[in-house]
């Protein structure tokens, strides 16, 4: 991972205890991109404090490997049960979810 999103994401961290959450969503594809380097159209990052996750669906496993090889990849298949079993393998039930 470029040394710039290991820093971000450490922002994101030492954040977490002040906004009162475990993980902090990010689904908007410009924040997406700035934290994981991944610019896809479609996927949503999780950072706590002892993972960094990318979900994003099948058209983007190859290209979300390679921008953000440091994330765990979870392969949404667009499912409506997805994002709740996203969130479960986080193992956090407190999240942060980006305002707008």
């Amino acid at each position: 991972m470029p040394e710039i999103h290991q820093e971000r994401i450490a922002v994101v961290r030492r954040l977490l205890t002040e906004w009162a959450v475990e993980g902090l969503l990010i689904s908007s594809p410009a924040n997406r991109r700035w934290l994981t380097g991944f610019n896809g159209s479609a996927g949503t990052a999780l950072i706590t404090r002892d993972s960094a996750m990318l979900s994003t669906d099948s058209r983007y496993w190859e290209q979300a490997a390679e921008q953000a090889p440091n994330f765990d990849l979870y392969r949404h298949r667009r499912a409506p049960q997805d994002t709740a079993d996203f969130l479960h393998t986080a193992g956090i039930e407190v999240f942060g979810l980006e305002a707008n």
